[in-house]
């Protein structure tokens, strides 16, 4: 698959250059908290999970977004002229692998700003967990895919599916007004 080479925006670009300075800080000492699901499963999953959407961040934007169905897989559905919604999705989806430091102020996961970032959000957990194949079955049952390797062990899968999961059903934040004049 070609990488669409226009440039993410500085914002969007210092957000995955953040996480990959947090991924590289990795060591066997290392100890990330994380929240939600993510909690359930094991640090060294999340890790793994976490690297295979930090490292491959550009091609899995581009497969969530580009138009047309999946040759391999026409039954899920792209997040066309979503980009901005879906690159805030895995950005926030490497983060929950990751986690946190004990210490750190910025440990909430952060929801959807919007009803269509959150329908977005959906879509692209969808496709994204519809996508992942971690064994020989699952390849089989995709045409062309049948002597590929698995996209990361079954640990990793399992974290990155659980996360996805969640943030398919997270919801926007509801403003809460007060209505006492």
């Amino acid at each position: 698959a070609v990488v669409d080479p226009t440039p993410l925006p500085s914002r969007e670009a210092a957000q995955w250059q953040g996480l990959e300075v947090q991924l590289e800080s990795v060591t066997p000492t290392t100890f990330f908290v994380a929240n939600g699901v993510a909690a359930d499963h094991p640090f060294s999953a999340r890790i793994e999970a976490a690297h295979k959407i930090i490292g491959n961040h550009e091609k899995v934007h581009l497969d969530l977004t580009r138009p047309g169905a999946p040759p391999t897989q026409p039954d899920l559905v792209r997040m066309t002229g979503q980009e901005t919604a879906v690159n805030a999705f895995l950005t926030e989806a490497a983060s929950r692998l990751l986690g946190h430091g004990p210490n750190s102020k910025d440990s909430l996961p952060k929801r959807p700003a919007s009803t269509a970032e959150g329908a977005a959000w959906a879509g692209a957990a969808v496709y994204l967990a519809g996508r992942l194949q971690l064994s020989g079955k699952e390849m089989r049952h995709t045409a062309g895919h049948e002597g590929r390797k698995p996209d990361m062990s079954s640990a990793a899968g399992a974290a990155m599916r659980a996360v996805l999961a969640e943030m398919g059903e997270e919801r926007a934040f509801e403003a809460v007004v007060d209505p006492t004049p």
